[in-house]
This record gives C-alpha cells, sequence and structure tokens, in this order.
C-alpha cells in the first residue's frame, strides 16, 4: 500500500446528500470534506454554542454559521453566483446543520456538532 493509500484511508471524502424541493422531487448535491478554515470556524462555533443553554445564538455566531455554509457551497459548486448560494443555503438551513455533522470528522467532539442539530430543532419549534 503506498503512503498516499494510507493517508486516504484516514480522510473523509465527498458528502451526497439529497434534498427534496417543495414540488417533492429530490436532488442529489455533493459537498467537498471541510478544509483547514471551514473546520477552525466549526470547532470556535462548538465552543461557542452552549448545549446546556436553550437560547439561539447571539448574532455573530448565527453571522458565522451562516457564513460557514456559504463557504461548504461555494467550495463544491464554485461556479454558482453568490446570490444563489446565499438564497440556497437560507432556504436549506436545516438541511445544513446535518451536512456539516456529515462533513465533519469522525473524531470530532459529537456533543458540539449536536448543539448544531439542537438549534435545528429550536428553530422548527
Amino acid at each position: 500500500m503506498s503512503s498516499i493509500e494510507k493517508f486516504k484511508k484516514y480522510m473523509n471524502g465527498n458528502v451526497k446528500v439529497t434534498l427534496v424541493a417543495p414540488d417533492g422531487t429530490a436532488d442529489e448535491f455533493e459537498f467537498k470534506p471541510l478544509n483547514v478554515n471551514q473546520f477552525a470556524t466549526l470547532m470556535i462555533l462548538g465552543e461557542k454554542l452552549d448545549p446546556a443553554k436553550n437560547a439561539a445564538p447571539d448574532i455573530e455566531t448565527a453571522k458565522s454559521m451562516l457564513e460557514l455554509f456559504v463557504d461548504i457551497v461555494k467550495a463544491s459548486y464554485p461556479d454558482l453566483p453568490n446570490s444563489d448560494v446565499e438564497n440556497f443555503v437560507i432556504n436549506n438551513i436545516n438541511e445544513f446543520q446535518d451536512i456539516v455533522t456529515k462533513l465533519a470528522p469522525s473524531n470530532m467532539d459529537k456533543k458540539k456538532l449536536e448543539t448544531m442539530k439542537r438549534i435545528k430543532e429550536m428553530q422548527l419549534a
């Protein structure tokens, strides 16, 4: 086994996600693994989002989350115009919290990722 093959065994690959449109049709999207900056942002967000609190994130944390989601789409679909990327993220915000959880490294603190899921549940309530 080559060195490259050994490294690839320990790396996340692209994540495929199926989204269902309001008309009931489904489409599959493929997102690239997180890069260093995206992962750093995710780590910081994980620290800011306290699972013990039952409150929505402050405005700066919410903006950071949205910017992370936008950056993930741009990295995977670089030809999309910024306005379309932002619109896509906003209209699929609940799905993005699940997408980020799938993109996060398998050894990342799952409690921090669960906090992002809890925010999704708060939004749906």
